[in-house]
């Protein structure tokens, strides 16, 4: 095979390995980061060292033009988690962000952030889309709100009258 049909060739890094010395052996990184050089972007994705959250994602950021020096950032994305620090342990997810960034062919440059809320239980009850476009100075946001129905709390005897996460409601807007 020639050079020329090669379409990926990748770098991993790691950072902050942890090592149970006792018998356990790699607990996991803190980061890790997945480097394309024939595209020409990476993607780092960093995790929790801390208990009970060990192991779970904080955050991941993808970006291009690496090996220019200055990289630009195409998406990232944050994710906070709610956990109880006693027995028995729940870890489930609390709030999530995801930003995009895009350039479209006419020149435009939007920016669309994407904000997910979470129950007690992890269940999706609200989110938030809004869409920015960056030269115009325009926002669109669309709100949905989700609605869950647990057995337990509302008198249902089957599992096939549990509800999670169904749509409730829908709002959009345009701001100028």
């Amino acid at each position: 095979t020639s050079a020329s049909n090669v379409r990926e060739q990748k770098t991993f890094k790691y950072g902050n390995i942890r090592v149970n010395l006792f018998g356990r052996g790699m607990l996991g990184a803190e980061s890790y980061t997945v480097n394309n050089l024939v595209l020409d972007n990476s993607v780092t994705t960093e995790y929790h060292q801390d208990f009970p959250l060990i192991g779970r994602e904080k955050s991941t950021k993808s970006q291009v033009d690496v090996s220019l020096g200055s990289p630009i950032t195409i998406s990232e994305s944050s994710l906070e988690w709610d956990a109880t620090n006693s027995a028995p342990y729940r870890v489930t997810p609390d709030k999530q962000t995801s930003i995009d960034y895009e350039q479209s062919p006419h020149s435009s440059y939007a920016k669309t952030i994407a904000d997910f809320t979470f129950d007690t239980y992890g269940n999706l009850t609200n989110k938030t889309v809004t869409l920015f476009d960056m030269l115009n100075s325009e926002a669109e946001v669309s709100e949905y709100t989700y609605s869950a129905t647990y057995p337990f709390e509302s008198g249902y005897n089957s599992v096939a009258d549990w509800t999670i996460s169904f749509a409730q409601s829908e709002t959009e807007s345009w701001s100028r």
